[in-house]
């Protein structure tokens, strides 16, 4: 079946997000633990599942030149090593949240894009192309999901947008209660996480005060590549989302 021309891409590995309007988000991964070539495999596509879907994408066209885990995520193929069927428990909870996925096995050497995409986490960070972002992993993506502590955050300025638009419960001051109802249609709420919507980017991740310290020092200091002015970072940071 040839996937509809509509479709998000995820090119290979940690690979490419290609956007019809030709704009690509390059996106790598980096270990700092030990992994099999398969379980390299299954971490991209288990990134790129987190990262499509928190982009507000519901169908996706996925592209692999691993025919193991292909298989082994169309069902076609018996998953044998017990870390393997950990990503892919992962990978399927992830596909539920999507109306429809599309499976499909590219070898690499008719994929030069993804060729060129799955030496990026190899690469220094100053020989690295403009726009490619660099996550560095210290642990499994599946120890990650069920390691992550379940924490009441404080409330900011996100909390009575994500209360109306959950609820449909405004703050008890009307004076408040008009501007969250005129500014509510400006966010998006997916997963329990405030998204802003854009006419020209992705939705973008609403964070916190604190969280935004973190990403702005992250990025400037070469998470996402070289040091950059503040023109540029602004851009750096719309780019992965935020």
């Amino acid at each position: 079946m040839e996937p509809p021309s509509e479709y998000k891409d995820i090119q290979k590995l940690t690979g490419c997000l290609a956007a019809l309007n030709g704009v690509n988000m390059e996106y790598a991964l980096r270990f700092t633990f030990s992994t099999t070539n398969n379980e390299a495999k299954y971490e991209a596509l288990v990134a790129g599942l987190s990262i499509v879907k928190a982009l507000g994408i519901n169908s996706i066209w996925v592209k692999g030149n691993s025919k193991l885990v292909i298989d082994q995520a169309r069902g076609t193929c018996e998953v044998k090593h017990d870390p393997l069927r950990k990503y892919l428990a992962q990978a399927m909870q992830l596909a539920k949240k999507f109306e429809q996925v599309v499976l499909e096995h590219i070898p690499r050497s008719m994929n030069e894009e993804a060729d060129h995409l799955s030496r990026l986490g190899t690469t220094y960070y100053d020989e690295l192309p403009k726009g490619v972002c660099v996550e560095i992993r210290d642990k499994p993506a599946y120890e990650e999901c069920l390691s992550l502590p379940i924490l009441q955050e404080p409330e900011d300025w996100r909390t009575p947008i994500a209360r109306y638009l959950t609820n449909g419960q405004p703050p008890e001051s009307l004076t408040e209660a008009q501007k969250i109802r005129n500014r509510s249609f400006k966010f998006y709420m997916y997963d329990e996480e405030l998204y802003k919507k854009s006419w020209d980017w992705p939705l973008l991740r609403c964070v916190s005060d604190e969280d935004i310290l973190k990403i702005l020092a992250e990025v400037h200091q070469g998470w996402c590549g070289s040091h950059i002015g503040g023109r540029s970072l602004a851009v750096k940071i719309k780019r992965i989302g935020y």
